[in-house]
């Protein structure tokens, strides 16, 4: 439940940036000093105006940029306001490639891989118990912990992510929106992991034949790609 409450904060978060993220121009930022008509509301002293200081960075930044854009944005022209119109349109282009490049509401493979490190651990002191297993058991076994580090989590913690942004999305303006998202993400999200657990280990009951095993492993390997693509 912890987990699911912290995964709907981050998609959350995510959702809103992308909504906000077409729209987004410098000249609806609200300011201080302007809201206060530059008069401080402490002491009454006249203030510097910090928009006019922003704009005036962006013209100066820009500036090169200036007169390319002004030729293709027939709306700046005149206004001297091409500089804040480029700006504007950075932001977005920039940061809409940015989330992209994180993945956006997807993990990212390495990311994946990242969280999946602490079974490692577990893995490890479990290998001791390996000592005088004939090494088609012990090839068996590593085959499972390649399968659980490198498909079983990782895949896990996609749909974990999916799950919160399908519920995040269809549960909006329901009464009480974030207790149901957190437990239907919750309960999809273990159950999911039981399942995908439960196809890495059943084989092992073939203790003769290690086909199906093989068989699991590939499947799983063809989800990974298929979700991290």
């Amino acid at each position: 439940v912890l987990v699911a409450s912290c995964a709907r904060c981050h998609v959350r978060g995510i959702l809103q940036l992308e909504a906000q993220l077409p729209m987004f121009s410098v000249q609806h930022a609200r300011c201080f000093c302007c809201d206060h008509d530059h008069v401080d509301p402490l002491t009454g002293e006249d203030m510097m105006c910090d928009r006019r200081m922003v704009y005036d960075s962006l013209e100066e930044w820009y500036y090169s940029c200036d007169k390319e854009f002004m030729a293709t944005d027939a709306e700046a022209a005149g206004t001297g306001l091409s500089h804040l119109r480029f700006f504007n349109m950075q932001v977005q282009i920039r940061i809409h490639s940015l989330l992209s490049a994180m993945g956006g509401l997807r993990l990212r493979y390495s990311h994946a891989l990242t969280m999946a490190s602490p079974c490692l651990w577990y893995f490890m002191g479990r290998a001791k118990y390996l000592e005088g297993l004939p090494w088609l058991e012990i090839g068996r076994w590593a085959v499972y912990v390649a399968t659980v580090l490198f498909a079983v989590t990782p895949v896990a913690g996609q749909l974990f992510l999916l799950y919160c942004a399908y519920f995040e999305r269809a549960l909006a303006g329901r009464s009480r929106k974030w207790l149901l998202s957190i437990v239907a993400t919750s309960i999809s999200g273990s159950m999911s992991f039981s399942l995908l657990w439960a196809l890495a280990a059943l084989p092992f009951l073939y203790k003769s034949n290690p086909l199906p095993q093989l068989l699991a492993s590939s499947a799983l390997g063809v989800l990974v790609v298929w979700l991290f693509r």
